[in-house]
């Protein structure tokens, strides 16, 4: 047997492995068989079906054609159109309708403002009348309204200034015309127009308007008690309810003591009036002279000072008499009670006797209760010189 080495055998191996793989490379379609999709962990083939109509391969799945909201038959079958769902093109604009109606709606707001904006910005006149085109623009178009101060009335202003004296609380307010007020037992005096602060009205249906002094051209005037309405149109009707604000001093605060009416308003020293000069007397016989009446209402004491000329003989006598009125005809003379006699108090008129010599002396006399009084001056008797008085009083509560 012929002996072969190691290399023979190997070359005689590579001859026979390379003729066994022979192959011929061409060019163009290369012809494939049957191709596998298979799902890598379960070695699954997935169901791979040819579509003629498009010369193409496609997956089929069971599951996604039954899948919530996603069945293929169901939006295959849907033939409403995307107009009917969201509205057309040019559709009329609506706050409340279709996509394209409300998209429309926005887009006509927007401008609206736009446009509103430009014209604020290149109008340098006055805002007369920018206020009625506003409110009627926004929804608030009222009846007859042709001024701006109509606007503020008719739209109202619900929460008017601050006013210290207001109807039917303080005052009264009644109807007069359709552009007048009459205003009764109002215990203020108006001094100047520009206390008038307001007038809201009220209707049938509690409605509330409200015109303000000085606000969109309106004002006010007063007169007797009668207020007018300036700028406002013809306003006002007799069916409706009429609350008129007043800006005067605090209720609470006394303006002529420029203190609060919670602190004492008549002190101790304030009770007491300043001496005043009275009645200058020289009586010539023991007839009374007559002093000035005094005013002594709401008072409890009245102090008599006097200083007085000597005479060489005669006392005299004073004493005090009560009067209804400043100019009373009737003397009602002071008196005092006695002591008791047998169970009857005999009651004497009180004279007060001063003596001749010269002096400066004062009395104080009970007047509660009095309206008027007034003192009386004579001579006790009449058989010397005669002497003179001159008085002060002085009033006390």
């Amino acid at each position: 047997m012929a002996q072969y080495t190691e290399e023979q055998i190997l070359n005689h191996a590579y001859i026979v492995l390379t003729e066994s793989l022979r192959a011929t490379l061409t060019t163009g379609d290369l012809p494939l068989g049957a191709v596998e999709i298979k799902d890598g962990d379960t070695d699954t083939r997935m169901d791979v079906e040819l579509d003629a109509a498009k010369n193409a391969a496609f997956v089929q799945s069971e599951s996604l054609a039954s899948e919530s909201g996603g069945n293929l038959d169901t939006i295959s079958g849907d033939t409403t159109s995307l107009d009917t769902k969201a509205g057309t093109i040019g559709e009329a604009a609506d706050v409340d309708g279709t996509r394209a109606g409300q998209l429309r709606y926005i887009g006509e707001v927007v401008e609206l403002a736009r446009l509103l904006l430009l014209t604020i910005d290149a109008d340098t006149s006055s805002l007369d009348g920018k206020i009625t085109q506003l409110a009627r623009t926004n929804g608030y178009e009222q009846p007859a309204i042709t001024t701006d101060a109509q606007i503020v009335h008719d739209v109202g202003v619900k929460i008017p200034p601050k006013a210290e004296y207001t109807s039917p609380n303080d005052f009264t307010a009644t109807f007069t015309s359709n552009i007048t007020l009459t205003l009764a037992s109002l215990d203020i005096t108006i001094t100047d127009a520009s206390q008038i602060k307001y007038i809201k009205q009220i209707n049938a249906s509690n409605n509330v308007f409200c015109l303000v002094n000085g606000i969109n051209g309106v004002t006010f005037t007063e007169a007797a008690g009668v207020v007018s309405i300036v700028g406002a149109g013809t306003p006002l009707t007799a069916a409706d309810v009429y609350e008129v604000g007043i800006d005067e001093q605090d209720k609470g605060y006394d303006a002529t003591n420029k203190l609060w009416k919670n602190q004492d308003q008549s002190p101790g020293w304030s009770r007491y009036t300043s001496p005043v000069a009275y009645t200058s007397f020289t009586p010539t016989s023991v007839a009374y002279v007559e002093g000035d009446p005094l005013s002594v209402e709401g008072y409890k004491t009245v102090n008599f000072r006097w200083s007085k000329t000597a005479s060489d003989a005669d006392n005299n006598y004073l004493k005090l008499i009560d009067l209804t009125e400043a100019a009373g005809t009737i003397d009602y003379q002071e008196v005092s009670m006695g002591s008791p006699v047998g169970g009857v108090t005999q009651l004497t008129s009180n004279v007060y006797e001063i003596d001749k010599a010269s002096g400066v002396n004062y009395k104080t006399f009970n007047v509660e209760g009095m309206n008027f009084c007034r003192f009386d001056v004579a001579k006790a008797t009449d058989t010397g010189t005669d002497a003179t008085f001159t008085t002060y009083i002085s009033k006390d509560k």
